[in-house]
């Protein structure tokens, strides 16, 4: 399978006969110890599907799966020719429980854009769904993403956007599929999502209602995402893990951003539903 795109008035080509599945990675780990001392033992499984669920009186938690996309982005090992000039990202360091990979951060370095094929095999892109053209890509870029991994759909109907979701969970170049999907799926539709994913092995984010019919899922775990009250200069979410095998199933996290220097971190929830982030500054990059 390929994608085919246009940047910059030429073609691009992502292949997928090697890459993101071939090898024998299972799982990743976000670096917040909070959030994952949640998740199984092999951390947030590859070649899976993973559901963020919001109630109807709260918006989508975009910015959760814009996250995860990310980190697993940038986890995914990274397959080139043996004349690539693309260096990959250093590693990360451990700050304090705050993100490894902070938001705005640059997720590679040392890359040639003069080089007509840099793209041509690249892996590890961000595959995200959007119909009604409600994405605004600068935002995504502002929060980490490198625009030459991210992807974007624009399917004209339900059945065509499930059709394009399983074909790039299929490919093998794609690392992370977002999409915004109806709370009520039938049965065969999130089977074939889940095993396009084990197929390919990158990860599916689906964003769900919780309405009737959304308890028909696939997904390896699910998560409950609210917002919580923040302050002027942070945003934060409750993250509640509600399904994932060998995880640490009912427990919650917060989930915290900073708008002034874009740090993410994960806090432990404190009985009576105060937390810790009080007392741990955050550390900038």
């Amino acid at each position: 399978m390929q994608l085919i795109s246009v940047h910059q008035g030429r073609l691009i080509r992502l292949n997928a006969s090697e890459g993101f599945g071939s090898g024998h990675w299972c799982g990743f780990s976000t670096g917040l110890h909070a959030f994952d001392r949640l998740l199984p033992p092999t951390g947030l499984a590859c070649k899976a599907v993973h559901e963020l669920l919001y109630r109807p009186d709260h918006p989508p938690p975009r910015f959760v799966a814009l996250w995860l996309a990310r980190i697993g982005a940038q986890a995914s090992p990274r397959h080139h020719r043996s004349d690539h000039r693309i260096s990959p990202a250093p590693p990360p360091r451990e700050r304090a429980g705050c993100d490894p990979f902070p938001m705005g951060a640059p997720v590679s370095t040392g890359f040639c854009p003069s080089d007509p094929g840099f793209l041509s095999d690249f892996t590890g892109v961000i595959v995200w769904s959007d119909p009604g053209s409600t994405l605004y890509p600068p935002a995504v870029f502002a929060g980490g993403i490198d625009p030459r991994r991210l992807w974007i759909l624009h399917p004209r109907d339900p059945f065509e956007e499930l059709w394009a979701l399983a074909e790039c969970l299929r490919c093998r170049a794609v690392a992370a599929t977002v999409a915004l999907l109806p709370a009520r799926l039938h049965r065969n539709d999130v089977r074939r999502l889940q095993l396009a994913a084990e197929r390919g092995g990158g990860i599916g984010l689906f964003l769900r209602a919780i309405e009737p019919g959304s308890d028909i899922h696939a997904a390896t775990t699910r998560w409950l995402v609210q917002p919580v009250r923040g302050e002027k200069t942070v945003h934060r979410w409750k993250l509640t893990l509600l399904h994932g095998h060998g995880g640490q199933v009912g427990q919650s996290i917060l989930l915290e951003r900073t708008r002034e220097n874009h740090l993410v971190r994960a806090v432990a929830e404190l009985d009576g539903g105060s937390c810790v982030a009080r007392s741990i500054p955050l550390v900038s990059a």
